[in-house]
């Protein structure tokens, strides 16, 4: 997909960052009672879009096989929503297994922009600051 991968001297610092946000957007699908968010946030459908965008946006900056990790997340945001319908707590929404593919694949478009340049950017001009570029 990307013809110059982009080399991050702190890939694993940036690969934590993207499990943990997955861990989040776990315990998010499977608590039976998830916080509730700002009302400007407040369609269902546009957050499942916005968190699986994010998750495939990030993962595919820092790991170099971005189609693999993107069908991971598409599987991911599937199997969530049957482990809802499932465990009998939450629903399971197909809109919502929509919403998630949507964002799959707006995550991904944003790796075909500028964008993808994020981390190497942050690299270069912020972790110095914190000391971190050794």
């Amino acid at each position: 997909m990307r013809t110059d991968p982009i080399l991050l001297r702190h890939a694993p610092l940036w690969r934590f960052f993207a499990w943990f946000a997955l861990a989040i957007v776990t315990w998010l699908s499977l608590t039976p009672e998830p916080p509730s968010v700002p009302t400007y946030i407040g369609w269902d459908k546009g957050q499942h879009f916005a968190a699986y965008a994010v998750l495939t946006y990030w993962f595919g900056m820092t790991y170099q096989r971005v189609w693999s990790a993107a069908l991971f997340l598409l599987g991911w945001g599937l199997l969530m929503e049957v482990i809802q319908g499932v465990g009998g707590l939450r629903t399971m929404d197909p809109f919502d297994m929509v919403a998630n593919s949507i964002g799959v694949a707006g995550g991904l478009s944003l790796l075909w922009t500028r964008c993808r340049l994020l981390l190497g950017w942050l690299e270069s001009r912020v972790i110095p600051r914190w000391g971190l570029n050794a």
